[in-house]
């Protein structure tokens, strides 16, 4: 089988799938990426790499420049498509982030391969991503207009799309009732060779004040993680919720390390 991945940051979402699909002898496994000086092999997977040609213009109507910068990434994984097809590639599937528009023209190059998208989030202007959180909703007509025009791309692709994968049952159902029956929720996978409980786990360090700490499997300890401190994430939640959590557990690290 030719199975063809699309995802401007490969391997991404696709870091155990596409080398347990690479690693079968009878697969040729391709991946596009925008990533720069990506090597031309990982894990078994060919790398193909491409960049966007230009940026959307600044004259175009502000509510349009999002749609637009899609249509030039899809344009720039389109040409590398074809270029692909005339090397004399053609993909039994193509897996793509609909994200960034990279799947818009997919179809146009090899109408017979079946195209699935990895449904992460679809965009609502009310009741999801954008009233939240009473403390930082935006009513802004024009905000408003704009987010519920983000997903124009995304139904675009869903159209011409034969499947789908969302990691959670959450994700998928923020997609709409059309389109839901042909996603199918797949959990990413969590590597358990390499995150599982360590009994002999030590770490010593000084805090930003100079003192000495050492922790073990047994100390208490709190962590907050997450791509951006937004509130989009939840950190002005934990931030306030951080003093009393010092206060209720004083032996906490944490509160060692950032206490004034």
């Amino acid at each position: 089988m030719r199975i063809l991945f699309i995802h401007q940051n490969f391997p991404a979402q696709f870091k155990y799938l596409a080398p347990a699909l690479a690693s079968n002898p009878q697969n040729q496994v391709v991946a596009l990426t925008t990533r720069p000086n990506s090597p031309e092999v990982w894990q078994g997977v060919q790398l193909v790499s491409y960049q966007e040609t230009r940026q959307a213009s600044a004259s175009s109507h502000v509510w349009a420049r999002d749609y637009e910068k899609k249509i030039i990434q899809g344009s720039a994984a389109l040409q590398m498509a074809i270029a692909l097809k005339n090397g004399g590639f053609y993909p039994d599937i193509v897996i793509a982030h609909p994200g960034w528009g990279e799947g818009l023209f997919i179809k146009d190059v090899w109408p017979q391969a079946k195209l699935a998208l990895y449904c992460e989030l679809f965009f609502h202007a009310q009741g999801l991503d954008e009233d939240f959180d009473p403390e930082f909703m935006n009513k802004d007509i024009n905000h408003l207009c704009q987010v519920r025009l983000k997903n124009a791309h995304y139904l675009v692709q869903m159209l011409a799309a034969d499947a789908a994968i969302s990691p959670m049952y959450w994700q998928a159902q923020t997609f709409p009732a059309f389109f839901r029956e042909k996603i199918a929720v797949i959990h990413e996978g969590i590597d358990t060779k390499e995150l599982r409980p360590n009994p002999d786990i030590g770490l010593s360090f000084k805090t930003p004040k100079g003192q000495s700490l050492s922790l073990t499997r047994h100390s208490e300890v709190v962590t907050f993680v997450c791509r951006n401190l937004e509130p989009y994430r939840g950190y002005h939640i934990f931030m306030r919720a951080l003093p009393e959590l010092l206060r209720r557990h004083p032996q906490c690290p944490c509160a060692n390390c950032w206490r004034p």
